[in-house]
């Protein structure tokens, strides 16, 4: 008799067949399972100290091993700390030059210039800022409706990793679908002020064209803290720095941009059209 067919002849036994199907029944209920998992887990955590403690080549390997990965950690570490860093120091300096350099709403005390001959009246001129404001809504509107949507799936979330998934994403490329539309609203938002900065001046003292021309021309413009805080009122304290890191990225500068000369030239214009 070979050692195969004797192998057979234990396997055919009944009563082989009966202790397998019971170690079988163990290992498919939930409590067998979880006996197995810890005696495989016991096992190997055994075999690895054995072999750590026996076994000089394999004592060598985890130590290379370990020390890469404790490399490759501190580096990321020191990039992290690094980029943070960056970050901190880009936000703080732009929030310095915002402060340093406010771009003032008109300039002066705002008020109606008397009216000479041949000039728009009042009910012309209260028409035309209509008009400008009804645009400068039209633009917010959808700006608002490319950015929300890219903002509100990141409200309520459970998973903690999802969160941050989802903020990398939308911070990245939310907006890089979308830019083309996000240009033609701040140009023709530019264009709207430099069309206010030549007509409003000899209509309203206080209004300067210069300013208004520097801020339509001004690549990027966003709100000082105070002009933040004015418009968010109660809103956390860390929104405005939430803002400014999210802006550092182009795309969303861009965005914030455009947004905010559209809020500008809707103050504007509607101070204006509370004085006429």
């Amino acid at each position: 008799m070979t050692t195969w067919d004797g192998v057979l002849k234990v396997l055919r036994d009944p009563l082989v067949a009966l202790g397998l199907s019971l170690v079988l029944a163990v290992l498919a209920s939930r409590v067998g399972g979880c006996v197995v998992r810890l005696v495989l887990g016991i096992g190997s955590a055994a075999a690895f100290v054995w072999l750590l403690v026996r076994f000089e080549p394999f004592q060598d390997f985890v130590v290379a091993v370990v020390s890469t990965i404790g490399t490759i950690f501190v580096v990321l570490l020191v990039l992290v700390a690094v980029v943070a860093l960056t970050a901190f120091l880009t936000i703080n300096a732009m929030h310095r030059r915002a402060e340093a350099e406010p771009v003032d709403r008109v300039g002066g005390t705002l008020a109606p210039v008397p009216r000479r001959h041949g000039e728009p009246s009042p009910v012309d001129a209260a028409a035309r800022l209509t008009v400008w404001l009804n645009d400068f809504a039209r633009l917010e509107a959808r700006l608002l409706a490319i950015v929300e949507p890219v903002l509100r799936h990141l409200e309520n979330e459970d998973s903690v990793s999802k969160v941050v998934g989802d903020i990398t994403r939308a911070y990245f490329s939310g907006l890089s679908s979308w830019m083309p539309e996000v240009r033609r609203i701040e140009e023709e938002g530019t264009a709207l002020l430099h069309g206010m900065a030549d007509e409003l001046p000899p209509l309203f003292s206080g209004v300067s064209g210069r300013r208004l021309h520097a801020l339509a021309s001004a690549k990027s413009y966003l709100p000082a803290k105070g002009d933040w805080d004015d418009l968010t009122d109660g809103a956390p304290w860390y929104s405005y720095w939430l803002v400014r890191g999210l802006c550092l990225h182009r795309d969303w500068r861009t965005a914030g941009t455009a947004l905010w000369k559209c809020h500008y030239g809707r103050n504007l214009l509607t101070e204006c059209l509370e004085i006429l």
